[in-house]
């Protein structure tokens, strides 16, 4: 094989010649008296000395050229144990960093048993062998090149590999690959565990047409020796709505069996800090995504940091899952009662009982309707004080048979657009067009979804609860 640059230097070796031409040495005819046994000495020693130097031409000629090809590193594949000679080869180590590589069996992680194949290949090379080391992540790169005979600094980039988060790009890995500049003969060595997710992607990738035929592919598999059980834990973050003290928070744990063909019986923990609240056994069928709604509820403030937790496995790195929970403080409902309520009974007086009610229960109310009442600040103003400063501090507006004003209309927008929860209570002293015309109709953002909040005249008769619409139930899982 021969460097195609350097041969363009080949014409140099005519320059011994071209001197030659230049300096040759001609006769000249001179009269002289009888001197023939003089002419024919002179006759014998002017051919010796032409002979003499055609070989100095020669021998120029010769060194030029062997200059030349000595630059242009021919290597004699064939017959190079006969000349003894030998150039270095242009070795490729693409090593697969995907995360499958963590899965331990026998002791070991794949990723481990191909750092040391590559320590292997590189201790086989000689000092003239140019060596590049490829990381097949999600996103390949090369980590190191150089001769075999900077064994260390390969070694130490060997050593320093670590699995990616994802699958390995393996046709971009060959893109780089073969973008390298060639050294020698070409030999290129693909160390991985040979998971299906990964070698996919190598279906017709037009890479591979640009793969040298004379390019040696070694293919090495160091994946699991033994068969694998693996219970991942992949999960789903909670909803992104701030949780509460004292309100249940709804999670969710997706529970995976990656076995073929063995059913798999697995203890699933849920953590809060580093204590465990809950834990409950899930069979899995083998293949299959087994999906679990855990509850929690948070006993105090603050930013929790949490996590669902299988066995450790062979394989480590989808044993847990973590999320994170920004707990807030209790939920301040702000109940609004008109100024001049013309009964002596407070407004507010059964609505503030009822929300208590489960506190008092000794029997038949839920936990989470006990937890709901806990979560609670409530708060009563008149009308007239219920400012946008005071809703503004709010969770909750309870509007308890309030007229609707346009003062009051304009404190309650901004809350509302923010997110604001709004419970109306119509009763005697709410007049169903002013909340139309002062609150309702200007918020057209229902409008868009098809929808048109209208607050209609009331229906029923006070005196007879027959005519009574009553609340079928309540979600207390909902945000």
């Amino acid at each position: 094989m021969l460097n195609p640059f350097l041969l363009l230097f080949l014409p140099l070796a005519l320059t011994p010649v071209l001197l030659h031409l230049i300096t040759l040495y001609r006769t000249k005819t001179v009269e002289l008296s009888t001197f023939r046994f003089l002419m024919d000495s002179y006759v014998r020693q002017r051919q010796r000395i032409r002979l003499l130097e055609y070989l100095v031409m020669l021998l120029r000629f010769l060194f030029v050229l062997l200059i030349v090809l000595a630059l242009s590193r021919p290597v004699i594949e064939r017959f190079g144990w006969l000349f003894g000679g030998h150039s270095g080869k242009d070795v490729t180590l693409i090593v697969d960093a995907s995360a499958s590589m963590n899965v331990q069996t026998g002791g070991e992680s794949s990723l481990t048993r191909a750092k040391a194949v590559a320590s292997t290949i590189l201790d086989l090379l000689t000092d003239a062998d140019h060596v590049t080391l490829i990381a097949a992540a999600d996103r390949p790169k090369v980590i190191a090149q150089g001769y075999a005979g900077q064994k260390d600094a390969l070694l130490a980039a060997v050593d320093a590999l670590e699995p990616s988060a994802g699958d390995a790009d393996l046709p971009l890995a060959i893109q780089q690959a073969v973008e390298t500049p060639q050294r020698g003969p070409r030999s290129l060595y693909l160390l991985s565990d040979g998971q299906a997710s990964t070698w996919r992607t190598l279906a017709g990738a037009p890479v591979l047409a640009a793969v040298d035929p004379a390019t040696q592919v070694v293919l090495m598999n160091v994946g699991p020796t033994e068969s694998v059980d693996n219970i991942g834990v992949v999960g789903q973050p909670p909803r992104a709505l701030r949780p509460i003290v004292g309100l249940p928070v709804a999670l969710t744990a997706t529970v995976v069996n990656n076995h073929r063909d063995k059913a798999q019986t697995v203890p699933l923990s849920v953590i809060i800090g580093d204590q465990q609240v809950r834990q409950v056994s899930l069979s899995v069928e083998p293949g299959e995504e087994l999906q679990h709604t855990p509850s929690y509820t948070p006993r105090h403030a603050g930013l929790l940091v949490g996590r669902f937790e299988v066995p450790h496995d062979s394989f480590p790195d989808d044993d847990a899952f973590a999320f994170c929970l920004n707990v807030q403080p209790k939920m301040n409902v702000l109940l609004v009662t008109p100024d001049d309520a013309g009964s002596k009974t407070p407004v507010d007086l059964y609505v503030r009982a009822a929300l208590r009610s489960p506190l008092g229960a000794a029997t038949g109310m839920l936990e989470e309707e006990k937890e709901l009442a806990k979560a609670m600040e409530l708060t009563s103003v008149k009308q007239s004080q219920a400012s946008e400063a005071a809703i503004a501090a709010a969770d909750v507006v309870l509007l308890l048979d309030t007229p609707m004003t346009k003062s009051l209309a304009g404190a309650l927008g901004p809350f509302l657009a923010r997110g604001g929860g709004l419970l109306v209570m119509p009763g005697p002293a709410v007049n169903p067009q002013d909340y139309q015309r002062f609150l309702l109709d200007p918020a057209s953002d229902a409008s868009h979804a098809g929808q048109r909040v209208v607050m209609h005249e009331p229906t029923g008769d006070p005196d007879n609860e027959t005519t009574f619409t009553p609340i079928a139930s309540v979600d207390l899982t909902h945000p």
